[in-house]
């Protein structure tokens, strides 16, 4: 994509003074755009989606088991049908488990889901949601507490 400036200053004008500010060396970035870049546009959420987002994960999943942290989900016995969670020796920090995978057992050597560090987290990005959820989603009747203190 060709790069067009937006105003008569040169680049290399915007760039002969060494004593601007460490922002200022950025703010010259900003005169440049690109033309023909797809532009952002609202994420349409479907009905579904809308309601998984804002119905209380206990209204969605009533008799599901609350899981208040890795020692609890490593621990839980819960099964699936369809899927097992991994949980890496390698990966533990302090002896801990921190993260895992949701793997298929049809499919071993898929890369499967992984359940980062900040599965249990959900101030901003709602993680203990979308956990929650793909757990759910593969078998295992589970609601991931989140450790921000909002309300599930």
């Amino acid at each position: 994509m060709a790069k067009h400036r937006r105003n008569n200053q040169s680049f290399s004008r915007m760039n002969k003074s060494n004593n601007r500010s460490s922002s200022k060396k950025y703010e010259q970035f900003s005169d440049y755009i690109e033309f023909g870049a797809p532009q952002e546009k609202p994420i349409e959420l479907t009905e579904e989606e809308i309601r998984l987002r804002d119905t209380p994960l206990f209204e969605l999943y009533p008799d599901a088991t609350l899981i208040n942290n890795w020692d609890e989900l490593v621990n839980c016995g819960i099964e699936s049908d369809t899927h097992y969670l991994r949980f890496d020796e390698e990966d533990k920090i302090g002896g801990r488990v921190c993260n895992g995978w949701i793997k298929s057992k049809e499919d071993d050597d898929s890369w499967g889901t992984y359940l980062s560090t900040h599965t249990f987290y959900g101030a901003n990005v709602k993680t203990y949601r979308e956990s929650t959820h793909q757990l759910q989603k593969c078998g295992f009747n589970v609601i991931i507490k989140n450790w921000d203190g909002e309300t599930i």
